[in-house]
């Protein structure tokens, strides 16, 4: 292979280092809900476990497949070719990430072993990360996340847990564009009213009952049947992001009608 387009090393150990991780996703998960009591968690117990097997062998697919064209083509690949491969070797990376932090922070929500780091941050360019972090799916769906920041106030800063709060608006950004047609957008409007700032997240999906609204915020509920597989996620998006929130002192709201698209609406206090 020409040493000008060899992997990094990284890249090379990707479906190695995907597959260890998923073993042990897998082994928290189990953990996580045989501590829960409830006979309706048990009884969900290992159709979940077989759900989130098939959400993690997709991005680890991505990695493998990718790899092994860039390493059995070799210089027969154009540069196009291998930026395309690069790009879905990333895509893949950023999704095992984003569930390795999900999981991450269900583990320590279920112990009551979280411990916010609050620092000084600017909201703004948390959401501006967010977007970034989940932008690659976007694309893959040809799907547009636009920003809208309240210019009119300078008010940005404020105390809370950056990384956690990234964490937050990536879940509820991921399931906008998951549930979102193709060709479509998603908005984010970021405004300040009186005290508090307020980031509201719209999409053109599909929508949810009441019923669904009802259980936001429940760990693992995903609207639908646990075996059926038309929208990627393992309901983990709105409880953790709920959570943080909460953690916070602030709230999340939901608005939505079936085939009218979803609002999601935070409000965060100013301190």
């Amino acid at each position: 292979m020409d040493s000008s387009i060899s992997l990094p090393s990284f890249i090379a150990g990707a479906a190695v280092g995907a597959a260890v991780f998923s073993l042990i996703v897998l082994i928290v998960t189990n953990r996580i809900l045989t501590a829960r009591s409830s006979k309706h968690l048990k009884a969900l117990k290992d159709q979940f476990i077989a759900l989130c097997s098939h959400y993690l062998l997709s991005p680890i697919t991505i990695i493998q497949t990718s790899v092994i064209l860039l390493q059995e083509e070799g210089v027969g690949t154009t540069v196009e070719q291998r930026q395309k491969l690069y790009a879905n070797i990333y895509r893949g990376q950023q999704r095992l990430w984003l569930l390795a932090e999900q999981f991450l922070m269900v583990e320590q929500l279920e112990g009551n072993d979280l411990n916010l780091a609050i620092s000084v941050g600017n909201i703004s360019d948390v959401v501006t990360q967010s977007v970034v972090a989940i932008d690659s799916f976007a694309r893959e769906k040809n799907i547009i996340i636009r920003i809208f920041d309240d210019e009119l106030h300078q008010v940005r800063e404020a105390r809370f847990d950056v990384r956690r709060m990234k964490l937050a608006l990536a879940a509820l950004l991921d399931n906008a564009v998951k549930f979102s047609p193709e060709h479509s957008e998603v908005v984010v409007r970021v405004t300040v009213e009186e005290q508090e700032f307020s980031i509201a997240i719209s999409d053109q999906g599909v929508g949810m009952s009441h019923e669904i609204l009802s259980h936001l915020g429940e760990g693992f509920y995903r609207g639908n049947s646990v075996y059926n597989f038309d929208f990627e996620g393992m309901g983990l998006g709105t409880y953790i992001a709920g959570q943080i929130i909460r953690l916070h002192g602030g709230l999340i709201e939901y608005a939505s009608e079936l085939k009218k698209g979803s609002t999601v609406t935070i409000h965060l206090p100013i301190e």
